[in-house]
């Protein structure tokens, strides 16, 4: 349904024209928004045209959806996250305080004379979990299942179900229990290092 019949109940008085100050929301062209059931809508958040929010979804306080958004199903979204126009998120994940979505992969401003801006979000895939203030660069795309670091900066796509943190944000890789089979207990000798494990 559209945002403008959704939020009926919590505000009776539309203002007729493009931009809408639901109470504590405010909403841009409301009639292009899709709010699915059970959507939870935290106090000044600002919704631009064409987002779509799907069921069970929940949106904290003073976080701003950029144009042709899209936030997954019972995904949630904390509080200063900022979704830049265009980002696909998908549905069950975790995006924390203060998380940056960029789409501009070349900044010029004021754009030159016949020059066109070219938006290139990120898309973030399901089930991935995004720590606080972390910052995610356009066109990255975030696999299925992976896990970002509070605070880490995002300029590659990552794979699913690995975990990155760090600027630039890297991998962590964990050792297999095969590599630590390999360290051995030294033979007992006279040396008071009698005992140390070593790599064999």
């Amino acid at each position: 349904m559209s945002l403008r019949k959704a939020l009926e109940s919590r505000c009776k008085k539309f203002i007729e024209n493009k931009s809408v100050d639901l109470g504590n929301l405010i909403v841009d062209d409301p009639d292009t928004v899709y709010i699915g059931k059970d959507v939870y809508l935290g106090n000044w958040i600002h919704i631009r045209p064409e987002v779509h929010i799907y069921e069970g979804a929940e949106i904290r306080d003073f976080v701003f959806l950029g144009e042709r958004c899209r936030i997954g199903a019972n995904t949630r979204v904390f509080q200063y996250a900022d979704i830049a126009a265009g980002t696909q998120i998908g549905k069950d994940c975790f995006i924390g305080h203060g998380v940056l979505f960029g789409n501009d992969k070349e900044i010029k401003y004021p754009l030159p004379p016949g020059d066109t801006w070219a938006c290139e979000p990120a898309t973030v895939e399901d089930n991935v979990r995004i720590g606080f203030g972390a910052r995610i660069l356009p066109r990255v795309v975030l696999a299925e299942g992976c896990v970002i670091g509070a605070g880490a900066v995002v300029t590659r796509s990552t794979e699913p179900g690995k975990t990155y943190v760090g600027n630039p944000a890297k991998e962590i890789v964990r050792e297999s229990r095969e590599i630590v089979r390999e360290y051995k207990v030294a033979k007992p000798t006279n040396s008071t290092t009698s005992g140390v494990l070593h790599h064999g």
